[in-house]
């Protein structure tokens, strides 16, 4: 089908677009009103859009900033862990030669069998009458030198290892 004669919008088309470029201009209020609406919109448009990038990059920067932060924290509490493992091995090994002492101690100075009392059981009576009496008791103490020597250089030591591994931190 061909057109005879162009129609009546067909030519009005036409003609609006071979008007000069200042027929496209805003020229009554109503005009005015919605292309300043328009260019209002599309500032705050690019400004939003402006905002969201700043915004994003900002995210982007303490995120990368807590990651860091993070690991350089967990970094140093590796540190700190190998620190306390190998304390806690030092107080195992001076616990084992500690207890490895005291059985020494017991198996060489204290006597497997009790010895036999010359007299019997042991049995004595306070003078009540005699004021310069004096009773002797012959007792063997399970605590004796040797040990309260290694017990306080044990407790020694595992103190200095302490404050030394654990103590105060600057």
């Amino acid at each position: 089908m061909t057109l005879s004669k162009p129609s009546k919008t067909y030519a009005a088309i036409c003609d609006y677009f071979r008007r000069p470029a200042s027929f496209l201009h805003p020229i009554t209020t109503v005009e005015h009103y919605w292309a300043l609406r328009a260019t209002i919109a599309e500032t705050r448009l690019h400004a939003q859009e402006i905002h969201r990038q700043e915004v994003a990059a900002i995210h982007s920067s303490h995120a990368e900033s807590r990651s860091r932060d993070l690991a350089e924290m967990n970094s140093r509490y590796e540190r700190e862990l190998s620190r306390i493992k190998y304390m806690v091995l030092g107080m195992l090994a001076a616990l084992t030669v500690l207890i490895s002492a005291v059985m020494f101690i017991l198996v060489r100075y204290v006597p497997t069998t009790p010895a036999p009392s010359s007299r019997g059981a042991v049995h004595f009576t306070i003078p009540i009458l005699s004021p310069f009496a004096s009773v002797i008791e012959h007792e063997t103490s399970a605590v004796n030198v040797p040990l309260v020597v290694v017990l306080l250089l044990s407790a020694g030591i595992s103190l200095f290892i302490w404050l030394r591994c654990c103590g105060p931190r600057s």
